[in-house]
């Protein structure tokens, strides 16, 4: 699925997230996932390939080992380098 959520208001997204975790709970299907979100595919994926700039390479293949870091342990060095504060977290990078 590339960006399915991309267009939706956020409390929306975070439904849809829900939905889709429900679904390969009960189903257990595998689903490639493409998104600029990596606090979603980290929350969605047991893996999470990153991808260059163009050309669009892989740079990263990152395990997500536990259902801890799903639910936001960041504390992995690996995922945390990735991740940058919200504009609310931190105006200066607001852009």
């Amino acid at each position: 699925m590339d960006e399915p959520f991309s267009a939706l208001d956020a409390i929306t997204r975070d439904e849809m997230n829900l939905v889709l975790m429900k679904m390969w709970e009960e189903h257990h299907r595998t689903a490639l996932f493409v998104t600029h979100s990596i606090r979603e595919a980290v929350y969605l994926a047991d893996r999470v390939l990153v991808m260059s700039q163009r050309p669009g390479r892989i740079i990263e293949d990152i395990r997500i080992p536990s259902p801890a870091a799903r639910a936001g342990d960041r504390r992995d060095g690996r995922v945390q380098r990735y991740l940058r504060p919200s504009p609310r977290q931190d105006p200066a990078r607001a852009v």
